[in-house]
């Protein structure tokens, strides 16, 4: 018997290679007269902007651009573009690059249609009236999810600390998605590892959380065994278009689905650390991705047994628990061959270990993760990683 649950996305996808060069037809189609391109300038840097700018401009659609979004964008960022959004006098958003680009955009039209600050948006704060300008998501990278979700994470650099902006309606998620796998043929390996390790957590999150439904389930699952099977030769393919299709698909199935159930320990350690480190997000996930599912095992060890399997590990005739620590062996593999680096090899100090086990706690998705974990728990996980 399945018992209630809720499903929610307002997002229309448009999935495939060169629906990029419909941008200006579906701005138009969306009442957009003058848009604000919202990117970073290594996105400018790599001419992906390009069949943008020309679309934008076969369908009569004027544009400004914002290229001044940086990796973990903070509340100036932000506001630096909500003050390009006024001055341009334009009437939505096209957000291309990676989850920082897409989440910077979510956010300033929060602020755009609500006024304020967008730290006044942190979840529990207050919620968001009005929804957003219309707003079409091109993602570049292949992690994130962000095209699909209503979430956006922005720095707050005062608190060394990174803030989950939205309120748990769809009232910030894009209006359109187009995902297309031709823009993240270029990405560079690392950053495919990183960006990949990004969507395998949040899928894995999403599929254990205790809030995990019936049909966050199905997609959290689908984007397993796709990421898991399509993330080594994405890294070390190259251009190899198959497993960068794979991939833009696994990562758009996972933010689907854990925006439908919770991420957990994982998210909320990599956003404290990063918060107080300005590390990549996905490299921060991927460090402790491996020892928070050894430290869940005991929680759900049917559902990591079901993870192993789709990871393709061997797991018939083995108990429980025996299947379910496959999983973290099949993930702590696939780290290694991606060349994920270790925490003692990343500029952290040790010393803030208190401050960071304490501090992701307060995160929301700590309190989806599927065994609670205490201030005790968290150090000793950090400790762990840092030693390894």
């Amino acid at each position: 018997m399945i018992n209630h649950f809720i499903f929610q996305s307002v997002t229309r996808i448009e999935f495939g290679t060169g629906v990029t060069v419909k941008a200006g037809e579906e701005a138009g189609a969306l009442g957009m007269k003058k848009c604000l391109i919202v990117t970073d300038p290594g996105v400018v840097k790599a001419g992906l902007l390009d069949p943008i700018v020309s679309s934008l401009e076969r369908s009569g659609c004027e544009h400004a651009v914002y290229d001044q979004v940086v990796p973990n964008p903070r509340i100036e960022t932000i506001q630096a573009g909500v003050e390009v959004y006024r001055k341009a006098g334009v009437d939505g958003i096209i957000a291309i690059g990676g989850g920082s680009s897409i989440d910077a955009a979510k956010a300033i039209g929060i602020v755009i249609n609500n006024g304020g600050t967008i730290d006044m948006y942190e979840y529990g704060r207050k919620p968001i009236a009005r929804g957003i300008p219309p707003l079409i998501a091109i993602p570049t990278t292949t992690g994130t999810g962000s095209e699909v979700t209503p979430w956006a994470v922005i720095t707050n650099p005062s608190r060394e600390d990174k803030m989950d902006v939205g309120d748990g309606t769809t009232a910030s998620s894009p209006t359109l998605a187009l995902v297309d796998p031709e823009l993240t043929k270029t990405l560079p390996p690392d950053i495919t590892a990183a960006t990949g390790a990004d969507a395998l957590t949040h899928a894995i999150e999403g599929y254990t959380s205790w809030t995990a439904t019936p049909m966050s389930d199905i997609l959290n699952l689908a984007a397993i065994k796709i990421i898991a099977k399509a993330l080594r030769p994405a890294v070390a393919g190259g251009e190899c278009m198959s497993s960068r299709s794979d991939m833009l698909y696994g990562s758009t199935l996972a933010g689907l689905g854990f925006s439908n159930s919770s991420c957990g320990l994982v998210h909320a350690m990599a956003q404290k650390l990063g918060g107080v480190f300005d590390l990549p997000h996905g490299v921060a996930n991927a460090i402790f991705l491996p020892d928070v599912m050894e430290f869940n095992l005991i929680a759900c060890p049917d559902r990591f047994g079901v993870i192993a399997e789709a990871m393709q590990e061997y797991v018939d005739g083995l108990s429980p628990m025996d299947a379910a620590r496959l999983a973290v062996v099949a993930v702590r593999k696939l780290f290694e061959e991606i060349g994920i680096p270790k925490l003692k090899d990343l500029k952290i100090d040790p010393k803030r270990f208190d401050d960071i086990a304490l501090g992701s706690l307060n995160y929301l998705d700590a309190k989806g993760n599927a065994r609670p974990a205490t201030a005790r728990d968290t150090k000793t996980i950090l400790q762990k990683v840092y030693q390894a």
